[in-house]
């Protein structure tokens, strides 16, 4: 399998995990999540046409906490592909689920992705019905990056 230079191999983001979270002997409950997610994305979620997904969120905010977190974070990943053309890296994914269950998120590197990891989070939350402030340093980066995202949360009826 090639990745491209930013992108690390499952075994690399599965070793940092373990790093960044020395004391928590569950971080193979994060890696099955990540597996489970990008099992039910390959499984359902990928064939999801634009209606399809706005269908399914709508449903989702409705019920709030009864959706499984693997299936909402699928339709997070399949969101990404609609509105910026590339399935998250599993970097992203396993920052994401990390950030759900309370620990660290990853050294995410220049060019792996905070934005869309952040992104796919914060969808995750709203999408419980929770309310999301996002807070950033820099006013022009959190500008620039509101409007790129703006076509993902749309997606997702957010």
């Amino acid at each position: 399998m090639s990745h491209s230079p930013c992108e690390r191999t499952d075994a690399e983001v599965l070793k940092d995990l373990r790093i960044l979270n020395p004391t928590c002997g569950r971080v193979e409950d994060v890696w099955a999540k990540v597996q489970r997610a990008q099992a039910v994305f390959k499984q359902k979620m990928a064939s999801y046409d634009a209606q399809q997904l706005g269908e399914w969120a709508t449903k989702a905010q409705k019920a709030q906490e009864e959706e499984e977190d693997s299936v909402v974070i699928a339709a997070t990943m399949r969101a990404v592909v609609l509105a910026h053309g590339f399935t998250p890296r599993t970097t992203q994914l396993v920052s994401v689920v990390a950030g759900l269950e309370g620990r660290r998120f990853l050294e995410i590197k220049t060019g792996e992705g905070k934005t869309v990891s952040i992104a796919m989070l914060a969808a995750v939350h709203a999408l419980r019905g929770r309310k999301v402030d996002v807070a950033s340093s820099s006013q022009e980066l959190s500008k620039r990056d509101a409007c790129k995202q703006s076509p993902f949360f749309e997606y997702l009826k957010l």
